[in-house]
């Protein structure tokens, strides 16, 4: 799949599911090495178990306790971890 398709990636234990275009894809490979392959391109992490497009992200929001979450094209709240949110406020400009 082309790395435009490209919606999220997710972790599923020694796999990723490459997630775009109403279809997903199961592969062999750790997030951290397609999170490398990505980095020059509009991904980030947000969790451990998750990477996004980052022009798919309309928005975040405070759930409260310290947690996060952003909001995807589909208005689809997807957690944060706390690791990662001061990486996506920097991508983000917030």
């Amino acid at each position: 799949m082309a790395t435009d398709r490209i919606e999220r990636i997710e972790a599923e234990r020694d796999y990723i599911r490459i997630i775009g275009e109403g279809r997903s894809y199961l592969l062999r490979a750790t997030l951290g090495d397609m999170e490398s392959r990505l980095a020059s391109q509009s991904f980030v992490r947000i969790h451990r178990s998750t990477v996004i497009d980052l022009t798919r992200i309309k928005g975040m929001r405070h759930v409260g306790a310290g947690a996060w979450v952003v909001i995807d094209a589909d208005d689809t709240e997807r957690p944060v971890g706390r690791n990662y949110l001061s990486g996506i406020r920097h991508r983000l400009r917030l």
